[in-house]
Order: structure tokens, then sequence, then C-alpha cells
């Protein structure tokens, strides 16, 4: 249990700290190095797409600027999702990553398609 009125640094990694963006840095440090695929992991390939669509995005379509902007600007503070891609790849992949995921985030909104994968959280 945590007492929040409690002060002093938390050990982690053999590291202490009291700055709470440092200990969030610490955390998706930890639980990247703890967290292990399942034995079932996710088969992109085998995905089955329902062909009916009840519904479109395809009014609003993103562009690679907004991409770069957003790639840019993670936030280093938060864990890894479910794709288990750490921001911190992400933000030094950004320069070429504008092209392909907005052809892939247009094709979801223009498919009416979201993957279930993306739905996923990881809480801990």
């Amino acid at each position: 249990m945590i007492n929040s009125r409690q002060k002093g640094g938390k050990i982690h990694l053999d590291q202490r700290t009291n700055s709470g963006p440092n200990r969030s840095f610490l955390f998706n440090e930890y639980f990247q190095l703890v967290y292990t695929l399942p034995s079932d992991s996710y088969d992109f390939d085998a995905l089955q797409v329902d062909s009916a669509c009840y519904f479109s995005l395809s009014s609003r379509a993103t562009t690679a600027e907004e991409c770069l902007q957003l790639l840019s600007n993670l936030s280093t503070n938060r864990a890894i999702g479910s794709d288990l891609i750490g921001s911190m790849f992400l933000i030094n992949s950004a320069p070429s990553l504008p092209q392909p995921v907005t052809a892939f985030i247009n094709s979801s909104f223009s498919s009416g398609y979201f993957p279930s994968a993306w739905k996923a959280a990881n809480i801990f």
C-alpha cells in the first residue's frame, strides 16, 4: 500500500527518485524489462475484417504533418501499450514514420474498421 503522505525517494532498479516524471520513466523502464509476450501473440495477418461497414470516418483524414507532430511530442513518462512499442522508439523514429502510419490510420478510418488490438490497454 502506498502512503501518499510519505516523503522520500522510492527504490527502483537500484535508483532513487523524488521526481514525478523520473518515477514514471523508471516504471516504464521496469515494465519494459519484465513484460513478456503471451504465447498467442497477435497475428495481424490473420485478422478477419468484416466487409460490412456500419460507419465511416472518411470525412476526417489525418495528414503526415499531423502524424509527425504527434509522434514528435509523445510523452516518455507513460508505460508501453499492448503493442510493446515504447514512446522513445517512436520519438526517435518519427521522421520515417508519418507516411506509413498516416496511410494505415486513414485506411482504418475509410473502411470503418478499428482493430481490436488498438482497443486493448495494459492496466497495472
